[in-house]
């Protein structure tokens, strides 16, 4: 009996919280004064289950009452707009970039380390989005202590490049708003031919990025060629270059960009390049990653053998290269740096069946020579998408 009357005393205070809530929504001027008074004395867990209750409309009315409400009613009504808030990370998709003014205004509003932006993969839609987002940056920023970083990483996925100043624009507005030191930007979705791009008017510059990440595998040469040379980061120290790319486009990019310490190119395909001579400075290049051909390419230009902590070489066309061949390109990597101090060497399992060693003594260059310190070989199963490391060995 008692459980039963306390259930009813909770439903009644239900029923009175909504008759409450009602009239505060539809309220004449005149009221508006004695209905704010009131509702603030209601316990935010009740406010909570009755705003649940109420339609798109009512709750974004209940969040423009006062403060108050919209610290319990702001996140209940961005969760439906898929703006979805984590202790570390923003994530915006659909509509929550027209919100992102109340999650400003609301008590959950603060800098956070991550921001995901999603994009629609439609160009109207996604365009739509990125004004949303260049808009409301700055008044976002506005709330951040002088100095301070309102997102130290920005994702923005699904950027279709229509057209080279938009996507340049986009990056110069977040970061410059955001203070971000990383960027990652992706094009994804539908398969659909992107629009002619043209030299960019101005270059777009990135002054606090310090890693970037590009992942672009439907641009052609002259619109990686447009993309890339409208970028300036002085303080990059990463680059990342996913899926396909123009070599020639990079190398471009980073006679501009000398600072850089980590250079990868992740599952990256393009068309052999023939790179000029010792003319590509980067003495600070601690870490290297690509391809075989990728990585030859990039020392065979350095005007000084660097010295790596890591040289990582991915599964590349050399799958059905012949293994003296292969092995021979893999000391020659090795002699055009001044020390390695870690190689790591990716492989299909089916390519050293055999037994066959993965580097051994060639005509005319030894290990001894290259400084190399370990030496780590990753069998990839292919069939079973399992990397399984069978040989670790340290070299004298």
């Amino acid at each position: 009996m008692h459980q039963r009357a306390g259930g009813k005393h909770l439903f009644d205070l239900v029923i009175y919280s909504c008759s409450l809530l009602s009239q505060i929504l539809h309220s004449r001027p005149a009221d508006d004064f004695i209905s704010r008074q009131t509702i603030v004395y209601l316990p935010p867990e009740l406010i909570s289950i009755v705003a649940e209750l109420l339609c798109d409309k009512d709750l974004y009315s209940l969040t423009r009452v006062c403060h108050y409400l919209a610290s319990i009613t702001c996140p209940i009504f961005l969760a439906r707009q898929t703006l979805c808030q984590r202790p570390r990370s923003l994530s915006l998709r659909g509509q929550a970039f027209e919100f992102l003014p109340m999650w400003h205004r609301s008590l959950a509003f603060s800098p956070l380390p991550l921001l995901f932006c999603w994009f629609s993969v439609y160009s109207e839609s996604a365009a739509a989005q990125m004004k949303c987002l260049q808009k409301t940056l700055p008044m976002l920023s506005s709330s951040v202590a002088v100095g301070g970083t309102l997102f130290d990483s920005v994702y923005l996925c699904h950027v279709a490049p229509i057209d080279v100043d938009r996507v340049l624009g986009l990056l110069h507005t977040v970061v410059f708003r955001t203070k971000c030191r990383s960027v990652s930007l992706r094009a994804t979705g539908p398969r659909d031919p992107f629009p002619k791009l043209y030299p960019s008017s101005a270059a777009s510059v990135l002054r606090t990025v310090h890693e970037l990440s590009l992942s672009y595998d439907r641009l052609s040469v002259p619109q990686w060629t447009s993309f890339l040379s409208g970028l300036a980061t002085p303080s990059l120290q990463s680059l990342e270059i996913i899926g396909g790319t123009s070599m020639g486009a990079v190398y471009k990019f980073l006679v501009r960009h000398p600072g850089i310490r980590q250079l990868s190119f992740t599952k990256c395909t393009m068309k052999p390049f023939s790179p000029s001579s010792r003319q590509l400075h980067m003495p600070d290049l601690d870490i290297l990653k690509g391809s075989l051909r990728q990585v030859l390419d990039v020392l065979e230009s350095l005007s000084v053998l660097p010295h790596l902590s890591e040289l990582l070489i991915e599964p590349g066309a050399y799958i059905k290269m012949p293994h003296d061949i292969f092995t021979e390109e893999i000391v020659r990597c090795l002699a055009m740096c001044d020390k390695v101090i870690r190689l790591v060497v990716k492989l299909p399992q089916s390519m050293f069946e055999n037994g066959t060693p993965i580097v051994h003594q060639s005509p005319g260059i030894t290990l001894a020579n290259c400084h190399l310190t370990e030496l780590l070989v990753e069998f990839e199963d292919v069939s079973d998408e399992v990397i399984q490391v069978v040989s670790v060995s340290v070299i004298a």
